[in-house]
């Protein structure tokens, strides 16, 4: 069966599976760079959350040939984990007081996220939006965060600039800075001989202590500028996706021509459309402290 074909398939086996006091819906969840994917998502009377199924998985799973009733068992047991974190999320006090400690920012790419950008606070970023989330929790397993809305932020009554500031504090503080050369990181993986010979590189890997939404690291007050300091250049900065971006000196021995057709390649050959932020290649000015691109 195709892919639309299962996705009722599944709800019809999954209500059958729950009862009447579940109701069960497909809907299409707009995701990051306008990526959408199909969801299940699974009420039960009386619950504030309605936890989503993402269906692409399991059709990839049916269709490498898992019998449907196993399909549907394994969605039961995704549900359940969801259940059990559902109680983070019944407990979230979405008033102003309740959420301003856990105020944080993310960087994604304006160009890609115009729908979205509809609906949520932002804050223009040379060609990047700077959104904003409430913490929700951080665990071995990631992080959970939920988008603040047009709506939230009129019921605060408050503005987008007081918004930034305090998330400049707090994903400061509840993501601090991460940075590695690119040496450092590959250095396993190269023959003992050729350390002895090769220089470490001079490209850094910026990101935040769980790698998660970590481009936005950029935004740190001084963070730039003590880099550009300590390695007494200009810097280029790569966006080598949401999670990331590689810092590199502006030494005069590559053009910016150059840094953009490698990032242009990457992105389309290496990081996931979900994933992508972007195609320009940033300059960050020690003397006038301040990104352009």
């Amino acid at each position: 069966m195709d892919f639309k074909e299962f996705s009722e398939t599944i709800k019809d086996k999954i209500q059958d599976k729950l009862g009447e006091q579940y109701q069960i819906n497909t809907d299409r969840i707009l995701k990051n760079n306008s990526q959408h994917s199909q969801g299940l998502v699974i009420n039960k009377e009386g619950n504030v959350v309605s936890p989503t199924i993402y269906l692409e998985y399991f059709y990839e799973q049916y269709s490498n040939g898992l019998p449907i009733e196993e399909v549907v068992e394994e969605i039961l047991l995704s549900y359940g984990d969801a259940i059990k974190k559902q109680d983070d999320y019944n407990d979230i006090d979405s008033s102003f007081e309740g959420c301003k400690d856990n105020i944080i920012y993310r960087l994604i790419s304006k160009e890609k996220n115009l729908e979205l950008l509809k609906t949520i606070p932002y804050m223009e970023f040379c060609d990047l939006a700077i959104i904003f989330c409430t913490l929700v929790s951080i665990s071995n397993n990631g992080i959970e965060t939920i988008k603040i809305t047009n709506s939230w932020l009129e019921q605060w009554g408050i503005e987008e600039s007081k918004l930034f500031d305090i998330a400049c504090e707090n994903t400061l503080r509840l993501f601090p800075v991460k940075k590695q050369s690119i040496f450092d990181i590959v250095k396993d993986y190269i023959p003992e001989e050729a350390k002895k010979e090769k220089k470490k590189s001079e490209m850094i890997v910026l990101t935040n202590d769980c790698g998660v939404n970590g481009a936005s690291v950029i935004l740190y007050k001084n963070v730039l500028e003590m880099l550009s300091s300590e390695l007494n250049s200009d810097l280029f900065i790569l966006p080598s996706s949401i999670h990331e971006t590689i810092i590199i000196k502006d030494n005069k021995a590559i053009s910016r021509e150059e840094l953009k057709n490698m990032v242009y390649t990457i992105n389309r050959s290496q990081v996931s459309e979900e994933d992508y932020l972007s195609d320009s290649v940033y300059h960050f000015s020690l003397k006038d402290k301040c990104i352009r691109y």
